[in-house]
């Protein structure tokens, strides 16, 4: 029995520590993972706002082709 404690409790230990440090490098990959998708939301949010302003922008300018064109037609 002792032989066998000699052989697989090393390779359980290197398992533990290999495991170990895999988990501490999962965490600093979640974290900056976490901060990626911050900046992306935050962009996201940005585009769209600027969507919404160019969409406003296209309205107005429309209306003000519309506006146009009749003081043309009353001239």
């Amino acid at each position: 029995m002792s032989e066998i404690n000699d052989l697989v409790l090393p390779v359980l230990k290197k398992i533990q520590s290999d495991l170990s440090e895999v988990k501490i490098d999962l965490g600093e990959v979640k974290q900056k993972l976490d901060t990626v998708e911050g900046y992306v939301t935050y962009h996201m949010g940005i585009t769209f706002q600027h969507k919404a302003d160019l969409e406003a922008m296209q309205r107005d300018i429309a209306d003000l082709k519309k506006r146009l064109a009749v003081v043309e037609m009353r001239s």
